[in-house]
């Protein structure tokens, strides 16, 4: 609540020559009359709010003090409780938690229980109690104002007035739609609205939804155009600068069945990278001719993959093995305890020369139990990343290298991807355990003298053997204090205690091995001649194939299905302006890809795929052109995917 002091709104006589006595802290707002007097000096009359009145007594001045009738001002003005006894010579002015008391002849009153001066006493006349004029307004909470010319004083009584906090009312949205209530498919939609809000108040969010005919959902967002014929439904909020949020309006607006652009035109001819194909011809992509021009050359470093078990219900060693030279780490797993987990990667030199860790690229996520999200934020990572600092790994020397990760909750997954150069051999760990070592047991001794006897065996102790007060001292053993242990020891112990934890078996679904060429180059030819497609992450004859190695821990074959942590990099030629769409072709999928220019996309920009059907727009090949886009499979999608080649006369 806010507190407002408002004076009862006053027009004064006069004009004081001197300023108006206040009472002390008022502060002056906009004011409204409730009760007010003028009184002069010497006579009877008065004006009770304009209203003219007879006093028993005047106001009188007294070696240079106002002295105002008690009686009247504090009834008629205040409108308080006046007492009078005549025993004590004693004025009580009572109104509400005010309580003054003021005696005839004495020079103190007491307001509300303490004891104040007054200057001078209160005195009577004709019958009638006068007080001076500055107390009354210092202590009964009322403003005078005194004019000298017209000796005239005017009382006006302070009242403070408790106002409510001003309710900051939320936008309200007055009109809202399209352009029109019909647009045609592939029209760009323009979208309006009108609202009202207090002045001076903006609008700073603005949040559009849509819910397609025949759809249970609505989706956030604006689309750039409609391919779906049929009444659709529009909904609208807002938020204002002070916070609120309007009511959430909606219509409705229909898509007509006259084509002005189709959906593959308008998106390859308005290119937005990643942005969503939502077929809505149900093209099946996966029925495109196979693209005959197509070559896949594998090379580029070994790569290291550590995902069985995928779920790690107890501390152990996920994987381990050499490395050396150019190498590639991939790794995705869960907490399955419930038990709080840290996930370490560790390099061990257990060579005789210093080894030069170089990371080359670098794209970590987690922990989250959003899998999918994981993968996809863990690929545009690696893809935007850049060369870090070089570590430098000592003989002997044992390294964790993701020191700043959190503790995985239960059900929390990790996802990493990073690229390294190593001029020697270390050893490569990915381990799940927790975060501190275990505190050794403390070994129990026992003093000789207090050894147990061997059952059977009697024992004689002789007096002259028994250690007297005199000799203990020398004979008891001194107690050391346990030595405090550096940082540098808590991280040795806790390192060595990981790397002795058992291996974890694999998971025969899962993948765990190194694997030569983690590259992979696709050289793609398109034929203008007719729509065509390529796949990727899939064993296909015409295609690709899923990289084969062995288990380092086991000495099993093993195969990287779905080729995880391979890098495709993928340069497309076309005779003609061609358009390039990308199409999972499992249950779940939220991918990124690297283009030209050297940014990273989503795909799809928002949302995720679920099904087959729908695509993302991967980009453009102008004529005569070669361009190349990097691409890798995210962990918790599934692979493999379709690359759709559309030359521009298939657009329509």
């Amino acid at each position: 609540m806010k507190f407002k002091k408002i004076c009862t709104a006053l027009t004064l006589t006069a004009i004081l020559a001197t300023n108006p006595v206040w009472p002390a802290g008022t502060t002056a707002y906009a004011q409204e009359t409730v009760r007010q007097v003028v009184l002069t000096l010497g006579s009877n009359e008065a004006l009770l709010n304009n209203a003219p009145c007879q006093l028993e007594i005047p106001p009188v001045v007294v070696n240079g003090t106002t002295f105002l009738p008690v009686r009247f001002v504090a009834e008629e003005i205040l409108g308080a409780a006046v007492n009078w006894d005549p025993t004590t010579k004693t004025i009580n002015i009572i109104k509400k938690e005010n309580d003054v008391q003021l005696s005839l002849g004495s020079g103190q009153a007491s307001v509300g229980g303490q004891i104040k001066e007054i200057g001078a006493p209160p005195f009577l006349k004709d019958g009638r109690t006068l007080v001076p004029l500055r107390f009354l307004a210092e202590n009964l909470n009322m403003r005078i104002a005194y004019d000298a010319i017209d000796k005239t004083i005017t009382i006006e009584e302070i009242i403070t007035i408790e106002t409510p906090e001003p309710v900051n009312m939320p936008p309200v949205i007055t009109s809202m739609g399209l352009q029109s209530d019909e647009i045609r498919i592939g029209e760009e939609p323009i979208f309006n609205y009108t609202y009202e809000n207090e002045a001076g108040e903006g609008i700073v969010d603005v949040e559009w939804s849509y819910q397609l005919a025949g759809d249970t959902r609505a989706v956030t967002g604006k689309p750039r155009a409609f391919f779906r014929p049929g009444e659709h439904k529009l909904f609208l909020r807002i938020k204002d600068t002070a916070g609120n949020w309007s009511e959430t309006a909606s219509g409705k607006f229909s898509v007509s069945e006259e084509e002005f652009m189709s959906e593959m035109a308008f998106k390859f001819s308005k290119l937005v990278y990643g942005e969503m194909f939502e077929n809505e011809k149900n093209v099946n992509f996966n029925q495109y001719t196979p693209n005959q021009e197509t070559t896949f050359e594998r090379s580029g470093p070994m790569l290291h993959m550590s995902n069985s078990p995928e779920v790690a219900s107890s501390p152990g060693i996920l994987y381990q093995n050499d490395a050396s030279g150019n190498f590639r780490l991939f790794y995705h797993h869960l907490n399955g305890s419930t038990e709080r987990q840290y996930l370490y990667v560790i390099a061990e030199n257990n060579g005789f020369e210093p080894v030069v860790l170089k990371t080359l690229k670098s794209g970590v996520g987690g922990p989250v139990n959003d899998y999918m999200s994981l993968g996809q934020t863990a690929s545009m990572r690696y893809l935007s990343s850049q060369p870090a600092s070089p570590v430098i790994i000592n003989p002997g020397e044992k390294v964790i290298l993701n020191p700043g990760l959190r503790h995985l909750n239960n059900k929390e997954a990790v996802t990493g991807m990073q690229d390294f150069q190593a001029d020697g051999v270390i050893t490569l760990s990915v381990v799940m355990g927790p975060e501190k070592a275990p505190e050794a047991d403390p070994v129990e001794t026992t003093p000789l003298w207090e050894e147990k006897p061997a059952q059977n065996v009697s024992i004689v102790i002789l007096a002259d053997t028994v250690p007297t007060d005199e000799t203990s001292a020398e004979t008891d053993a001194v107690i050391e204090p346990m030595p405090v242990k550096t940082p540098e020891q808590v991280l040795r112990e806790k390192i060595d205690y990981l790397l002795g934890l058992p291996v974890l078996s694999r998971h025969p679904q899962q993948i765990r091995g190194v694997f030569p060429g983690g590259d992979c180059l696709v050289n793609i030819m398109v034929n203008d001649a007719r729509v065509e497609k390529i796949t990727l992450g899939k064993e296909d004859p015409d295609f690709d194939f899923w990289v084969e190695g062995f288990d380092p821990l086991t000495g099993d074959v093993s195969k990287s299905f779905g080729n995880y942590g391979v890098v495709y990099r993928i340069k497309i030629s076309a005779p003609e302006k061609t358009g390039l769409l990308l199409n999972p072709r499992g249950s779940i999928f939220k991918g990124a890809f690297k283009v030209p220019e050297g940014s990273v996309y989503k795909a799809p920009a928002t949302s995720q795929f679920a099904g087959m059907n729908r695509a993302a727009v991967l980009g453009v090949v102008e004529a005569g052109q070669t361009i190349e886009f990097i691409y890798t499979p995210p962990s918790g999608s599934d692979t493999p995917l379709v690359i759709a080649l559309v030359p521009e006369k298939y657009w329509d």
